[in-house]
């Protein structure tokens, strides 16, 4: 398996792989996707559609947004029917190539970019702002998922 430090890292954080709790995305929802998007999904992504499907971290996951700095949590990564629809859903204000993967729990994306020109960037995009909102949040996937974290308590 190409991507065992990452499961490592995803599964210590509390993501379940698919199972009881999660099933694996459709391959064919995937690919119906890519073909209306005009590009594909990076690989660690299908890895992860079949791996981990749609699932969220027990106790939450945390990435530092690059626009304040601050660290936001991710709600959790959609399922294959929340997939398709939010694809279809927000189709219209994403930029070109750039399909939702997850969803913040304020109806806020994560997406990633599966054209030639964003293959495997990430990017946010707010539900309550017009274009052009979207903005990057990490030039690669892998990298990104390998940043989650969980919340540092003080000992205060």
């Amino acid at each position: 398996m190409a991507f065992e430090d990452l499961e490592r890292h995803l599964i210590a954080l509390g993501i379940a792989p698919t199972g009881e709790a999660f099933a694996p995305i459709d391959a064919d929802v995937v690919a119906a996707i890519e073909r209306h998007a005009g590009g594909r999904f990076p690989d660690v992504m299908t890895w992860f559609f079949g791996r981990f499907g749609g699932s969220r971290f027990d106790d939450g996951a945390l990435y530092v947004d690059p626009t304040g700095g601050e660290e936001v949590m991710i709600g959790w990564f959609l399922d294959g029917k929340e997939l398709a629809d939010a694809f279809e859903a927000f189709a219209e204000v994403l930029p070109p190539g750039v399909v939702p993967i997850a969803d913040d729990g304020g109806d806020n994306m994560l997406c990633v970019g599966i054209g030639d020109d964003n293959r495997g960037t990430v990017y946010f995009h707010p539900h309550d702002r017009p274009r052009p909102a979207t903005y990057q949040v990490a030039p690669a996937i892998e990298a990104f998922m390998h940043s989650l974290h969980r919340e540092v308590v003080g000992n205060d």
